[in-house]
Formats: C-alpha cells, sequence, structure tokens
C-alpha cells in the first residue's frame, strides 16, 4: 500500500466577524485549493518538513516572517484512495499553527495562488467563485477541533 506523510501549515486571519479565514494555495496538480504543505522527506522532521514548505510555497523568511509551533496542533492518520496515485494510499498528515509577522500579509496577498478561505467554503468544497476547494483542508480542520 502506497504511504504519503505530509506536513501542513494552519494559518489563519480574522475576517469580518471575527469570523476566522484559512490560507489556502491553488494546487494544481489537484485542481483545488489545499493547505501550504507538503509530503516530508526522509531525513527531515514533522516540524522541519512544516518549515520548508512555508518556505518554497510562500516565499517566506523562518524566524522573520513566520513562527512554526513546536509541536503540532494534531496528526490525522486515514486511509482513502488518491486521485493523483490511482491507489489507496495510508495518509499520516502533520498540521502545525504557523504565525505570520505583518510584513509576510503583503507577500501573501501578492501571489494570486494564495487566498483565505472561510468556514464555509471549505465545508462546501468550493471557493465563492467556483474553484475546488480540497476535502483534505475540512478533513484536517475538523480533525483539529477547528470547524464542525
Amino acid at each position: 500500500m502506497r504511504i504519503s506523510q505530509a506536513s501542513m501549515a494552519l494559518i489563519t486571519r480574522s475576517g469580518p466577524g471575527d469570523n476566522p479565514r484559512w490560507l489556502a494555495q491553488w494546487n494544481e496538480k489537484w485542481q483545488a485549493f489545499n493547505l501550504v504543505g507538503g509530503h516530508r522527506k526522509s531525513d527531515e522532521s514533522s516540524r522541519d518538513c512544516c518549515v520548508r514548505e512555508v518556505v518554497e510555497e510562500l516565499r517566506l523568511r523562518p524566524e522573520v516572517d513566520f513562527v512554526v509551533a513546536t509541536e503540532p496542533r494534531v496528526v490525522l492518520r486515514y486511509e482513502a484512495f488518491s486521485r493523483s496515485s490511482q491507489t489507496v494510499t495510508q495518509y499520516e498528515m502533520t498540521l502545525f499553527e504557523v504565525k505570520l509577522a505583518m510584513e509576510a500579509d503583503a507577500i501573501i496577498d501578492a501571489n494570486l495562488a494564495n487566498r483565505w478561505l472561510t468556514t464555509a467554503e471549505i465545508q462546501a468544497e468550493q471557493c465563492h467563485d467556483g474553484k475546488r476547494v480540497s476535502e483534505t483542508m475540512a478533513r484536517l480542520l475538523r480533525a483539529a477541533g477547528l470547524m464542525g
């Protein structure tokens, strides 16, 4: 069975009425928005993977533009069919809270691949403009106790 180990960044911003918005990035391969993150390399810890992915995907500097929590918010293990690999996959996703420096907002907002999604968009698995949101996003937020 295929095994996929990944680390994901939980980055939030307050929206209107103090409703949270979650940072997602367009994944061309999946044709959907998902949390920032990716596969863990064999020689790195889950936290190091999260740091590397934020640097690569958002072009931010660690400990200057962002800080990753020391411990994960949640580690989610599940089995599902992978559309991209066309096989049943055993997933292990580690979710870390990431705090941004104020200066990082401008960098994130300048990249059109990034989007701040509402809870309603994530639950519907669709953005207000019709673009798809990965079901993985809702699965992780539910596992972390952040979404019903």
